[in-house]
C-alpha cells in the first residue's frame, strides 16, 4: 500500500489498485474502510509490513545521504491530505 501512495501518490491510489496488489477483494478492503483516506491512513499508521526493510540510501557522505533520505520522505508526506 505504501508502494502505490510513493508510486501514484494518494490521489492515484483506488480500491482496485489494492486489491489486486493485495489478491483481495474490494469487497473485502470494503469492510475495512470506507473511504480511500481512511486506507491510506490506516497504512501510514501501520507503517512498512513486517519483514521489509525502506530503502538504504548511500550517497558515500553522511551530508548527502540525510539529504537524499530527508528530501524522500519530504516528497511523501507532501502527498497525504491532512
Amino acid at each position: 500500500m505504501l508502494a502505490l501512495v510513493g508510486e501514484a501518490g494518494v490521489d492515484g491510489v483506488t480500491f482496485e489498485e489494492v486489491a489486486r496488489r493485495a489478491q483481495a477483494s474490494k469487497k473485502t478492503l470494503y469492510r475495512r474502510w470506507a473511504t480511500k483516506q481512511e486506507m491510506v491512513v490506516a497504512a501510514i499508521k501501520a507503517g512498512p509490513a513486517a519483514g521489509s526493510k525502506p530503502e538504504a540510501v548511500d550517497t558515500g557522505s553522511l551530508r548527502g545521504t540525510c539529504s537524499r533520505s530527508w528530501s524522500g520522505w519530504r516528497r511523501r508526506w507532501r502527498r497525504v491530505p491532512m
